[in-house]
This record gives C-alpha cells, sequence and structure tokens, in this order.
C-alpha cells in the first residue's frame, strides 16, 4: 500500500502536469513514473483506474506483519521486484531463461521499469508461477 507521504507527493506531482513550464512538466512525469513503478503501479493504473490506491496511515504500517499468503501474488498486484525474485527462485524457469531475466535487475533496482519489461515479467510470472509451465 501506497504510504500518505507518497500519496501527497503524488497528488502535488498531478497538479503540476498542468504547468506551462515544460521542464517542470517532464520532472513531474519522471517523478510520478518513479512512484508508480515502487509500488508496481502503471500511468493506466493512475489515468484509468480499475481500484482505488490503497493508502497507509504512516511508514509505520510497513513494520505490522502481514499474514503469509497461500499462493502466488496475481501478476497485476506484484511488484517487478516481487516478480523477478519469484522467478529467479522457481525450478520451472530454465537457467538460460534466468540469465535473461538478470538483464532486468538494473532496471528494478532503479524502479525504472519499462512497460515492455513489466510486460515480459508479467507473462513470464503468469506462465511459471501461477500456471505451474516450464519456461
Amino acid at each position: 500500500m501506497m504510504t500518505e507521504r507518497d500519496y501527497q507527493r503524488l497528488s502535488k506531482l498531478v497538479a503540476m502536469l498542468a504547468s506551462d513550464n515544460d521542464g517542470e512538466v517532464l520532472n513531474a512525469v519522471d517523478a510520478i513514473s518513479n512512484i508508480l513503478n515502487e509500488y508496481g503501479l502503471v500511468w493506466t493504473d493512475l489515468l484509468l483506474p480499475r481500484k482505488f490506491l490503497k493508502v497507509r496511515n504512516a511508514q509505520v504500517d510497513d513494520l505490522k506483519a502481514e499474514p503469509a499468503e497461500s499462493g502466488p501474488l496475481d501478476p497485476t498486484q506484484a511488484t517487478p521486484k516481487q516478480m523477478y525474485d519469484a522467478l529467479m527462485q522457481s525450478p520451472r524457469v530454465s537457467i538460460e531463461t534466468k540469465r535473461d531475466i538478470r538483464d532486468y535487475t538494473k532496471e528494478i533496482s532503479e524502479n525504472r521499469v519499462s512497460p515492455k519489461t513489466r510486460a515480459d515479467l508479467q507473462a513470464m510470472y503468469r506462465y511459471a508461477i501461477m500456471q505451474g509451465r516450464h519456461i
């Protein structure tokens, strides 16, 4: 869930998109993309929401233990990091495929996951983790 601080920042950045200053708009787009990537969201989640953004009262909520889920997360709910970790740990993913997946490490660590990378991760995650197929 998104922290209150990040939600407030996201709200301010969205308002900056109406600026007459092109540089300010571009900086706002970049900052919004970083926030969205951090929470495993994409622009369509913001512009055409299928669900409301969940907001926590404080970051202290991160420390509260949540019960472990019985199954894997839905690919639309899992962050790129969660999908990456699950794929790298899965015995259903070949060594060659894991080598290709490692190419995404830099994008994921910098929270700059492209739509193509997200789609690739989601497809592999769906096949190997959700459906139990060997890839």
